[in-house]
This record gives structure tokens, sequence and C-alpha cells, in this order.
């Protein structure tokens, strides 16, 4: 009977050779600019956070790690290199980090990705959108898909490529999940490119936010501790003048009594609001499920981040 094997962080020199022989295989379709000094800070940078994010696969330590280079910087192109070479450094040794996933904004991206990893990885690559399904008829994006797949195929494939809104979707565990030798578990690396609309945003003031505070504290007496938290960071960072983004958004995420709630509007939420006693119409937010696997999306118990047009990587 065949034994599970569990994975070890890579040997970083050997995975960075991996990496480096995937960069000069792109570099040729890139005008050889991926070797030049400017590009190569990209390479190092790109190398550097993908590594520390199969260690935190390994550890089950759940963070991100975010690469900022300006567009054209290379970024996309690195992020190919490195799947490349997880997959790769993965054939050879069994007790490797397996899985890689690549998470886009658009349909349109998602087929050129899936062309170009096809290259490197020939056979090795799924992809899955509504244009990309074995059942699509009439594309609307993308009028003749490089290949189609079901959702269930692509745990059967070490590279899957997706868009936010598939990933984020109920059927999302499909390109999360991936099968190696016959055993099931979640892909090591998730690489997103643009920010994805995981919950809606608002804009409130300070006194709005703490009468949801006082009111959640009464309902949920639980959920006093993270909420004091919340607002002493509120505090610290001088909200009280001005306008606050997605302060709602960190009240609801540091209670504990939402977790499992969908990314959509809740009967819960429109109970608080209402509750608080509240205009409606200033009030459009969500509770957003608590991620328990290894993912892009909003860390679990991090009220906000920063997104930019980056690349990241977190387990």
């Amino acid at each position: 009977m065949a034994t599970k094997v569990v994975p070890i962080l890579p040997d970083r020199e050997a995975l960075r050779a991996f990496y480096d022989a995937a960069v000069g295989e792109i570099n040729l379709a890139r005008n050889n600019i991926l070797t030049t000094a400017f590009y190569a800070k990209t390479g190092d940078a790109v190398f550097n956070a993908g590594y520390l994010a199969l260690s935190d696969a390994i550890t089950d330590n759940r963070r991100m790690h975010t690469v900022s280079a300006p567009a054209g910087g290379g970024k996309t192109s690195f992020s190919y290199a490195l799947v490349a070479a997880v997959t790769r450094y993965a054939d050879e040794r069994p007790d490797a980090p397996y899985g890689s996933v690549i998470v886009v904004d658009q349909i349109e991206k998602a087929d050129k990705v899936y062309r170009e990893l096809n290259e490197l990885l020939p056979g090795k690559v799924a992809i899955w959108t509504s244009d990309h399904d074995q059942a699509c008829k009439e594309p609307e994006k993308v009028d003749k898909p490089a290949a189609r797949f079901a959702p269930t195929e692509l745990r059967h494939y070490p590279v899957a490529v997706v868009t936010h809104n598939f990933y984020l979707g109920t059927r999302g565990h499909s390109a999360r999940g991936v099968v190696r030798h016959g055993f099931h578990g979640q892909r090591a690396l998730t690489v997103v490119d643009e920010r994805p609309n995981e919950a809606p945003t608002i804009d409130i003031m300070l006194s709005e936010a703490q009468a949801v505070r006082e009111k959640l504290i009464e309902t949920h007496p639980d959920t006093k501790e993270h909420l004091d938290a919340c607002a002493g960071n509120c505090a610290k960072t001088d909200l009280a003048i001005s306008r606050v983004p997605r302060l709602i958004s960190w009240l609801v995420k540091s209670s504990g009594c939402v977790r499992g709630e969908k990314p959509h509007s809740t009967p819960r939420s429109e109970t608080i609001i209402k509750s608080c006693g509240l205009p409606r119409n200033r009030f459009s937010f969500s509770f957003r499920k608590t991620p328990n696997h290894r993912s892009f999306g909003l860390p679990p118990r991090i009220p906000e981040f920063g997104w930019k047009p980056d690349v990241s990587f977190r387990t």
C-alpha cells in the first residue's frame, strides 16, 4: 500500500537551478532582457518570495508575500519560471512541495497564461473559466480557447490556471486542491495577479463604526476583546479625523461570530445594520468566509492589507 509522503522544504540551490533554467527558456522569447541588471533584481525578488511561500506551506504558516515592480518589470515572466521550477523539482523528488495555481482577473488573461505555461510545461497545466469549460459551445471572451477542461480535472494537474471569481467561489476547492500519487492535498504555491474582489468595500465615519461596534458587543459579548483591539488600532492611526474605508469589514472580520459566511450580503449583516439604527444606504458590506486552506485571499485574522498590481505569493 502506498504511503503519503510528507513534503519537506526544497534544497534552495537545487530549486534555484531549475528556476534559472526556466528563466533562460523564457528569456529567449523576451529579447534576452530578463538577465539584465534591472530585471535580475525582480527575478531574485520573485524567487525569494516564492521560496518563503514554500517554506510557509511546509510549516502551515499562512501569510502573503508580495513582489512590487513597475508594469513590464518581469513579474509575470519570473512567476512562470518559479511555477516551472517548483513543478520540475517535484517531478524528481517525491518529498517536494507540490502543485501551483495561477489566479488572474480576466478570462482572456487566463487563456494567455495557460498558453505560455503550457509551452514550458506541456501536458502539466490545466485551465478553467466559463469559456474553457468542456460544455461551453459559445465562448464569450475568447474566440478560440486554448484548451477545455472540467473543473474537477484541475486537481489532477500540477499547475492550474483560474480566475479570481472561480478561485473564490463555491468550486474553488477544485483549483486549490491537487492529487499526487493518489493522495489529495493542497497546492503548495498560489500566485495571484491583480487584486481579487473578495468583499465589497465601504466608506464610513468612525462614529458610525463605533455604533456598530457597540451593538455587536451588546449582541455578541464574546467579540468584545477582538473589537476592542480593532478600535485601539483605529485610534493609533488617527482614523477619527478621516473617512474610514473598510472599517466595517475590520469590525466584522475581527469578530469571531461571522466565520464561515459566504462573501455576499447575508441576513446577519442586514440584521446588524438595522439593529444599529443607522441609515441602510450608508452600509453595503458583507461577511467574508475565513479561508482555512493554503491559498490567496485575505489572510485569516488580518483585517486589512494593501494591494497593488503586483504578483503575490502566499500559503
